[in-house]
């Protein structure tokens, strides 16, 4: 379990799109959204994690190219519709002070306010979507398993570690970055937005490359 939750530390550190998401959240529509995500996103990390401790580990290194690489156009996909939506708002589409003392961010067009649901879809989605995420589970799986065998039941302590660092992290991150959900601005917030929005925008045109190399016979390496 202590394994599992330095690993799982680890990976939530690592700086990235989905960290990025997860502070955007916080910060412009508030903690709750944020957290969502954040928890979309770890329960991706621990269905893969699981899945190798099991002992699926032999089904996803059989995943054929052409599978990495729809998995890696998916996660580009979504990142170019988070970062082209974020880039799409208008100073009229935030407005403070709603019923619920939470900001509403909706483009034009795009519709009412997101779900929680939806934050939390989103980020199970795009962490689904990238093929460095079961290749780092799996990793740490195998590695587990060769330094713990002998045990009868790996997969669960080493889960909860894991689902334990990664929820912390995201609690800590939600709750510091929600700090300044309802002390800034609409114009901060519109800043926010499109700063973060064209990271996101970013990182999908990385891992469109990393698509591209794989398609091509590269090495899988991610953003």
């Amino acid at each position: 379990m202590l394994y599992g939750a330095t690993v799982g530390l680890g990976a939530a550190l690592a700086p990235g799109p989905i960290n990025l998401e997860i502070v955007r959240r916080a910060i412009t529509r508030g903690p709750r959204y944020g957290f969502a995500f954040g928890m979309g996103a770890v329960t991706a990390d621990l269905t893969y994690l699981t899945l190798a401790a099991l002992g699926a580990a032999a089904v996803i290194m059989t995943l054929p190219v052409w599978g990495k690489v729809l998995l890696s156009f998916v996660g580009t996909a979504l990142l170019l519709f988070i970062g082209v939506r974020v880039l799409r708002l208008r100073p009229q589409d935030v407005s403070l002070g709603s019923a619920n003392g939470e900001e509403t961010l909706a483009p034009a067009g795009i519709g009412p306010r997101p779900s929680l649901l939806r934050s939390y879809l989103l980020g199970l989605a795009l962490t689904l979507s990238s093929p460095t995420t079961f290749l780092y589970w799996l990793g740490i799986s195998v590695f587990a398993a060769q330094h713990f065998a002998g045990s009868s039941s790996l997969a669960l302590p080493l889960t909860l570690g894991v689902g334990g660092a990664c929820t912390l992290w995201v609690t800590t991150v939600v709750l510091l970055a929600g700090r300044f959900h309802r002390r800034i601005s609409p114009g901060t917030v519109l800043v926010v937005e499109r700063v973060i929005g064209v990271a996101l925008i970013c990182f999908a045109c990385l891992s469109a490359l990393n698509g591209l190399r794989m398609l091509m016979g590269g090495a899988i390496g991610g953003p």
